[in-house]
């Protein structure tokens, strides 16, 4: 018979209770284990891609420029003596006709669009305001430069629109030829990645803190501003990596993962 009294038995319950308590101990262990393994595994897939849509992008851009670079050399040899008809037809020569390039658009050095590579655009108006030509009128060494996102002035489509300085032969200043880049194919691609149900991936233009593409919900976000400042706090230290945060409005952790576009 035992007794509360009893040493033995005061022996036993100690022993009882302290394994216990490395049992509870173990099992939080185990199960704090699992709960790393699934964050580091869900780092790995997030950076994982992050890289493709970088390379997806990377991609898209640099057929772009060299359609641009092409373009620059035509149109430098024929300027000023082709007349609107020659520039359309050097454009539409450069034309891959592929669905993320909208249109190759051609604008003189008073910012007037002189012709495009797409029928259906218009090139008839004014960019002397728009940053893509105003950011070659007086620098001849910005090389290719990216616009932020915006509705095409001639398509009314989403772009962002990647474009060069075009010379004459003397050096002057002759215009700038533009590609524009359809952000609605690209939003496509980014809606065939399996992100999950609580997940995002998004295309930032950074100069302006800009949304290019972001999915899910992308036609609301298009070139509106980025609310993530810890993400560009990042990028200041480093152009790829991932770091947890949490949501302001349900307090739930987010696993971000990011890369600068070269």
């Amino acid at each position: 018979k035992l007794h509360g009294h009893d040493p033995f038995t005061k022996r036993l319950l100690f022993t009882a209770a302290v394994l216990v308590l490395l049992v509870w101990g173990l099992l939080v262990l185990d199960l704090w284990r699992v709960h790393q393994h699934r964050l580091d595994k869900a780092r790995v897939q997030a950076a994982n891609l992050a890289q493709a849509v970088d390379e997806r992008i990377f991609r898209t851009v640099k057929i772009a420029d060299i359609l641009l670079q092409q373009a620059q050399g035509e149109l430098q040899m024929a300027l000023p003596r082709a007349d609107a008809a020659e520039v359309a037809r050097i454009l539409r020569r450069e034309d891959p006709h592929l669905s993320e390039i909208l249109s190759l658009l051609f604008i003189d050095a008073k910012g007037q669009g002189v012709a495009t590579s797409n029928a259906s655009v218009s090139p008839r108006r004014s960019f002397a305001d728009r940053e893509v030509f105003k950011a070659h009128t007086g620098n001849s060494d910005v090389g290719l430069f990216v616009a932020p996102p915006a509705i095409g002035r001639s398509s009314g489509q989403r772009v962002f629109v990647v474009s060069r300085r075009v010379g004459h032969h003397d050096g002057s200043f002759a215009g700038v030829v533009t590609a524009a880049i359809r952000a609605d194919d690209l939003a496509d691609s980014l809606e065939a990645l399996r992100i999950g149900p609580h997940g995002s991936v998004a295309i930032i233009y950074i100069p302006t803190n800009s949304v290019i593409v972001r999915q899910p919900d992308y036609q609301q976000h298009f070139a509106q501003p980025l609310p993530n400042t810890r993400l560009l706090e990042r990028l200041e230290h480093a152009p790829a990596g991932t770091f947890d945060q949490e949501t302001s409005l349900s307090g739930d952790a987010r696993i971000i993962a990011y890369r600068q576009i070269a």
